[in-house]
């Protein structure tokens, strides 16, 4: 499974995973079985809280899941609405979240559990 989480870094299965998906300076593509990874800039993160295009940001990189410490309720809408799963991790990076998401232990993401205050305001992770 080709799965996209952000990073703040592009240091492989080493990455450090951000706090929000829109605001990741890179997102991290890992091949879930062999572990193979590639990393892209983020051009939106920099954006104003609520304004990023969370799905059109990954569209172009054919995942078929996002794995995020948190994101915003807009792009968590936006993202499932484009039939992609999300699914929450704890980890702090990259390889912890792809061995979580191999034994099957990450939950998906229920909208409630997205941010709705922006950068950090209302978040609870």
């Amino acid at each position: 499974m080709r799965l996209c989480i952000p990073t703040q870094d592009d240091a492989g299965l080493a990455a450090r995973i951000s706090g929000h998906f829109g605001s990741a300076p890179w997102f991290t593509i890992v091949e879930s079985e062999s572990g193979v990874t590639h990393s892209v800039p983020n051009r939106e993160h920099a954006h104003r809280p609520g304004t990023c295009d969370a799905a059109g940001s990954i569209s172009k990189l054919k995942v078929d899941a996002v794995v995020a410490s948190g994101l915003g309720r807009r792009a968590f809408q936006s993202i499932r609405a484009a039939g992609i799963p999300v699914y929450l991790t704890q980890s702090a990076s990259v390889g912890e979240a792809i061995q979580e998401f191999n034994m099957d232990i990450l939950m998906p993401l229920l909208e409630e559990q997205a941010c709705s205050g922006g950068q950090g305001r209302g978040c609870h992770h």
